[in-house]
Formats: structure tokens, C-alpha cells, sequence
């Protein structure tokens, strides 16, 4: 039996869905799609500097959940950058919440 698909918390949607590459013409325009949930690890990860433990409290998910996605969309933002893709941040299996009151750790 398969595992029920548990909804990841995000803080809010991203205010800007898309990036393009400046001087990619439109006629070979490609895309690396980016779900909403590994922006939030991002986020949370590289923006916040939240150690991946405390982010992942913060969404309501495992530690290790947390590395993959953000592994994952890493991989996929490394991609957009270096090989001019227009990068689209798709809406996913989200739901957008405050975060619980939680004390979280920050890397310095």
C-alpha cells in the first residue's frame, strides 16, 4: 500500500512566478519547472538560514523529506542558471499557513 501524500506548509506564495534568462530568444525558450514546496526549502535553508531540522518542523515534514526536496530543487535552479532556462515556480501540494511558534535554531 502507498504512503498517503501529506501537504507541505508553506509561509506564502511566491510573489514572482517566473524568470527568464535575459537575450534567450523565444523561439528556444526551455523551461526547469521548480515546485512551490522546494522554493519554500530554499527559502527557509539558504534565505532564512534555518538548519534543515528546524525547517523542516517548520513545514510539517521529515528531516530527510526536507534534504530531498532541497536537494531536488537545487538541482533544478542549478540547471535554469546555468544552461539559461526560464525557471517557473509551479504551484504544488501546499497549503499556505503561519508557521507554529517554534524556537529554530539559525546558521551563522
Amino acid at each position: 500500500m502507498v504512503r498517503p501524500y501529506i501537504n507541505r506548509h508553506i509561509k506564502q506564495a511566491p510573489k514572482v512566478r517566473q524568470f527568464k534568462p535575459q537575450g534567450v530568444s523565444s523561439r528556444n525558450i526551455q523551461y526547469a519547472l521548480l515546485p512551490e514546496e522546494a522554493f519554500e526549502t530554499i527559502r527557509l535553508a539558504d534565505l532564512e538560514g534555518l538548519y534543515h531540522e528546524d525547517a523542516a518542523l517548520e513545514m510539517g515534514i521529515s528531516r530527510p523529506t526536507f534534504t530531498k526536496i532541497i536537494a531536488h530543487g537545487r538541482k533544478i535552479l542549478a540547471d535554469a542558471l546555468i544552461n539559461g532556462k526560464v525557471l517557473k515556480i509551479q504551484k504544488g501540494n501546499v497549503s499556505i499557513t503561519e508557521y507554529p511558534v517554534k524556537k529554530v535554531r539559525h546558521i551563522e
